[in-house]
């Protein structure tokens, strides 16, 4: 992909670093001679190849040899091969290997029945293959891997439409634990009781101090009332700090237990999920989805709590001051209802576009940095600034239209409290013959409070609903197709498994998806213990795909897998994979110590340690570094 990147940039200069290690030598002689040589796509172009190879020296214009860091000779290969020992004793090194491994490769095309081309012949330079009977040879599987994936892998982001289910608010609910929610209510039920308590008392008293009353019982019956006030606002405080207490523990509690579950979701899911997801997806439900249920949703609960203590207690008061506000109130009520699901239906969508539009931002930022040296090399910047202009527009045409869906619903509330005043000032004209002037007061005060206050009970309700959709975000990863149990333990192998190592595979038989053909078909092979097996196979023959069946990391479509007598689609998947040891083609280095990327459960000493590192002749480069088996590795290891 890299190469034919470069070919459509139609450059002056190409630097070629080792592009044909990856491929199999077949596929390699074709591009060469197709792209790179003489002939090829690049002829008349400046082409520096960088490679370890030396099966196309010889149609090199020139040739450097590099040594030690210094450049110790060039010229051209028949030259450089008479006076250069470095280049002859390389070449002599690699030309048996290499004969021998082409043979090998050739003897395997003749054998396949389904391909009638003529024996291939290695020409007059034993390191030179190219035969075109060869080279249609090696293409033809590959074209039809190619067709193969022209099936979509990638599948777009599901977003859901509708109220959420209250199967997802039960979820959220049962992460704060019951006893938390019982808590809650109950300090909820106090609060507000304690809140009446301090209003109606405040009218009561409002009503005393108008009276003509200049006796000596009236100062004492004011301290009285005075700190019965205090004390009821005191006893209000410490409630709703308790209910906001208990609120902010349940909802620690709730974020803590969704993480876990989404995190084990994702965790134990199979390889499949991370070849057709992402990782932008993923790292949206981690970072946005998590944030939101750790502060926006504790928050919007928070302040439906106190808004709705608040709405609670003026309607009350208002039935309290006159029964008539009942019949104020319920047409009322019915057109808040209304403007109040209209609203929310488009809030709570327009959220989940937001969320699905933000996960294109993380993946183009993420692909970014990634391929930023490549970017930069062909000069592409402007071309991903407007890939990313395009996604912050996709994503902040949500955020505005939310905005003016907010103004919608704010001008309509603002005409319901206008409402609500106009009926209570009515309501306290007619029938001030029957109504005490601290009722009254009360009446209008709570009365010219319940703009705010059914303005925030909308916004916070549908901040609510809308904030819950990253919990219902959140469930679909943590129900997501797990892989095989980890442990399972009444099938659980002996500590000392296996003893031996001997493998039978029998007729195994393994695709990586459904919708694809098979990868490994009908293979038999018995390893005894103690042999040492090589698996010989061209690029895609499905080497990797039979160490991935001896992990279980894809489970096979028919055929069995024993070591040592043992089943192993019938023991748990971390009961087998600890007891295997791979070094994959891509090794991976963690951010951390070198010690942690050695031991990362720290179950050897520094000793064993520095004796693996001697091992593997990295030691002096480990003693080298600032702390030793204490220095700490950037991820990918970009500081070593």
């Amino acid at each position: 992909v890299s190469l034919a990147r470069a070919l459509y940039s139609n450059a002056d200069i190409y630097l070629l670093d080792d592009p044909l290690s990856a491929v199999d030598a077949h596929v390699g002689a074709h591009i060469f001679k197709h792209v790179i040589g003489s002939k090829g796509l690049l002829n008349g172009k400046t082409r520096i190849l960088v490679t370890h190879g030396v099966s196309h020296l010889h149609k090199c214009d020139d040739i450097i040899i590099i040594s030690q860091g210094e450049i110790v000779d060039h010229g051209l290969y028949n030259d450089l091969i008479q006076r250069s020992k470095i280049l002859r004793e390389f070449v002599h090194s690699v030309a048996l290997s290499e004969k021998e491994q082409y043979q090998h490769e050739i003897n395997d095309i003749e054998r396949r029945q389904s391909i009638s081309t003529p024996p291939t012949e290695l020409v007059s330079n034993p390191l030179e293959i190219t035969k075109n009977d060869v080279q249609q040879t090696e293409l033809q599987p590959i074209t039809v891997e190619i067709e193969e994936e022209k099936k979509k892998l990638i599948q777009k982001e599901t977003v859901q439409t509708g109220s959420v289910k209250l199967r997802i608010f039960s979820i959220y609910i049962r992460a704060c634990k019951s006893s938390m929610i019982t808590l809650l209510t109950i300090f909820f039920c106090l609060t507000t009781f304690v809140t009446l308590c301090t209003n109606i008392w405040l009218s009561k008293w409002t009503d005393k101090s108008t009276k003509n009353d200049t006796s000596s019982s009236l100062s004492n019956s004011r301290i009285r009332d005075m700190n019965i006030y205090s004390a009821l606002g005191l006893t209000q405080g410490f409630l709703a700090f308790v209910m906001h207490f208990v609120l902010k523990l349940a909802a620690y509690i709730a974020g803590r237990k969704l993480h876990w579950i989404i995190l084990i979701g994702v965790l134990h899911s199979p390889m499949s999920f991370f070849d057709t997801t992402p990782v932008g997806r993923i790292i949206n439900r981690f970072a946005k989805d998590i944030d939101s249920i750790d502060t926006a949703l504790p928050n919007a609960f928070s302040q439906a709590l106190t808004t709705l203590i608040t709405v609670v207690a003026t309607l009350i008061i208002l039935i309290y001051g006159s029964w008539i506000a009942i019949f104020e109130l319920i047409p009322l009520t019915i057109l808040f209802a209304y403007v109040q699901r209209i609203y929310i239906s488009s809030s709570r969508q327009l959220r989940r576009l937001d969320s699905v539009t933000r996960s294109s931002i993380y993946a183009n930022f993420g692909e970014t940095i990634h391929g930023l040296s490549s970017i930069r090399a062909y000069r592409v910047q402007q071309r991903f600034i407007d890939m990313s202009d395009k996604f912050m527009d996709r994503n902040q045409s949500c955020n505005f239209a939310s905005s003016v869906a907010n103004r919608w619903l704010g001008v309509r509330l603002e005409m319901i409290s206008n409402l609500i005043i106009l009926f209570t000032a009515i309501t306290s004209v007619f029938l001030r013959d029957h109504l005490t002037a601290g009722t009254v007061g009360l009446m209008i005060t709570y009365a010219l409070q319940i703009t705010n206050s059914l303005n925030l009970l909308v916004r916070t309700s549908s901040e609510i609903e809308t904030n819950i959709v990253s919990v219902e975000r959140i469930n679909e990863y943590a129900e997501l197709n797990p892989e095989a149990p980890w442990e399972i333990p009444a099938k659980k192998p002996s500590p000392h498994w296996p003893t031996n190592g001997s493998i039978q595979i029998n007729e195994l038989s393994m695709r990586y998806r459904e919708n694809l053909q098979l990868v490994l078909k009908d293979v038999t092979v018995n390893v005894e213990d103690g042999e040492k097996i090589g698996i010989i196979g061209r690029t895609g023959s499905g080497k990797t795909s039979l160490c991935s069946a001896l992990f279980r990391i894809i489970e096979p479509t028919t055929g069995t897998i024993i070591i040592d007598n043992i089943d192993i689609r019938f023991i748990g998947l971390h009961d087998l994979r600890s007891k295997i040891t791979i070094i994959p083609q891509d090794a991976v280095i963690f951010a951390g110590t070198v010690r942690f990327n050695i031991d990362p459960l720290g179950n050897y000493s520094d000793a064993e340690i520095w004796n693996v590192l001697e091992l593997v002749h990295i030691k002096e480069r480990v003693i080298l570094m600032e702390n030793g088996l204490s220095y700490l590795l950037a991820e990918g290891g970009q500081n070593m």
